[in-house]
């Protein structure tokens, strides 16, 4: 058996800082570990460069809070 999630098609396009539009490949549901939690949350699957971005819709549903001034 996979061990691969089901991705679920969507029909939405990711829009990126410059403007540019590229389909996501689907949505699926994840476990995300940050620190000592961990935050089940449907994200969106797109072909980026990036590793991956945690999106507006994830910070404010778990009501996180970003400090830049502690990153080094």
């Amino acid at each position: 058996p996979s061990l691969l999630p089901k991705i679920n098609p969507v029909n939405i396009n990711l829009i990126t800082a410059n403007g540019d539009s590229a389909p996501f490949i689907g949505q699926i549901d994840v476990e995300i570990c940050l620190g000592n939690y961990i935050y089940h949350h449907n994200v969106l699957v797109a072909d980026i460069s990036n590793e991956g971005i945690i999106g507006m819709d994830f910070l404010v549903t778990h009501d996180c809070d970003v400090l830049l001034s502690q990153i080094s």
